[in-house]
């Protein structure tokens, strides 16, 4: 389907904050068509029992619910700035939640609503066009992190994404030598980063070749 300027734009929107009827079939879509790196990036985790885990935009949370299926005795945590979202995943993780396994919460997409070192690894999926203040952020996952943690950040590369017809000002294009520089600014010292590529369906039904990479970020 073809959309035209103004459902592109508000498109664009939707995917950095998911709001109402429309936000919740862009929520579904991006579940869809994001499943593959976000089950890579969980994989590079490589979680162990009894560990804290936070993800950043978790949107629905529908892999969260297969996550701790798996898992016996981590605590997962989760931070959206989306209400709708936050809603959707604490009514699909409604029994973790209840057992104790996973909390939900809102936040600003500034500061981190927790103590220093408390998390054993951090995750974030396809957030990083949408961050405010990157540096600060970083920053943020560095003090919540705990000293011998890792942050897996995972984001479609720049040169795939700049030829999306909803890319437009609402996001912030990277590449790994972004990334890198955005490292080298925070509190962070290295980066290593997986590349990858994907087969997935395009908004006109087609199917395309896209891009991510996973960072490896340690203190």
């Amino acid at each position: 389907m073809k959309l035209d300027a103004a459902q592109l734009l508000e498109l664009e929107r939707q995917l950095g904050k998911p709001e109402g009827e429309f936000g919740m079939a862009v929520a579904n879509e991006m579940n869809k068509s994001n499943y593959g790196i976000i089950h890579d990036a969980f994989e590079r985790l490589n979680i162990k029992n009894g560990q804290n885990i936070l993800e950043l935009g978790h949107a629905n949370g529908e892999h969260v619910l297969n996550l701790l299926e798996n898992l016996q005795s981590i605590h997962y945590s989760g931070l959206e700035i989306s209400t709708l979202m936050h809603n959707e995943a604490i009514r699909i993780n409604e029994k973790h939640i209840r057992n104790g396994k996973a909390k939900f919460e809102l936040y600003d997409g500034n500061l981190i609503p927790e103590r220093d070192l408390f998390f054993d690894s951090i995750i974030t999926v396809n957030t990083l066009y949408f961050w405010e203040k990157p540096i600060d952020l970083m920053n943020e996952i560095h003090r919540v992190l705990a000293t011998d943690g890792f942050f897996v950040l995972a984001f479609v590369k720049k040169d795939f994404m700049q030829d999306l017809p909803f890319v437009n000002d609402g996001f912030s294009l990277y590449n790994n030598a972004d990334v890198s520089k955005l490292v080298s600014q925070s509190k962070f010292k290295t980066a290593e980063f997986l590349d990858r590529e994907e087969e997935v369906q395009s908004k006109d039904n087609t199917f395309v070749n896209r891009k991510y990479s996973l960072a490896i970020i340690r203190k």
